[in-house]
């Protein structure tokens, strides 16, 4: 079957668009990055793609695209989930906040529900304090 794929969730850098493109994304998406650093993050972005295709000698996105899953088999991928420090967590609530799944509750610190929780790490990248760490499940 032949259909577009878009790439969304967490992407911040050209190298994280890359990826995307590498599992086989024909396009992708960049929202929340752009509402936290600005509309410029797109820019940066692009030039950072740039610079990977030119210093790999890549002429068109269309090599590299698909190219990750000719490397690496599905149930070789380790799957993980956020690990809440609970001496560094403050409960400010910001990883609940940014959490769309509603995987997150915040009581004397914050506690995240493995049944809700699809390991996007979007909290992690919104936890100020470092309480917030990938745990690599079995």
């Amino acid at each position: 079957m032949d259909i577009p794929i878009l790439g969304v969730g967490g992407i911040r850098s050209g190298r994280e668009a890359v990826k995307m493109i590498m599992a086989g994304a024909s396009a992708v998406q960049v929202c929340t990055a752009a509402i936290l650093e600005g509309p410029e993050v797109y820019g940066k972005i692009a030039r950072q793609i740039e610079q990977y295709m030119e210093e790999r000698g890549i002429e068109s996105l269309a090599e590299i695209q698909g190219l990750a899953h000719k490397s690496q088999r599905q149930e070789d991928l380790q799957r993980w989930q956020p690990a809440i420090n609970p001496e560094l967590c403050t409960a400010c609530g910001r990883c609940a906040q940014s959490c769309v799944y509603h995987a997150i509750k915040v009581g004397k610190y914050a506690v995240v529900d493995e049944e809700r929780c699809v390991g996007c790490g979007l909290c992690i990248t919104r936890c100020k304090f470092g309480a917030i760490t990938p745990k690599f499940l079995d």
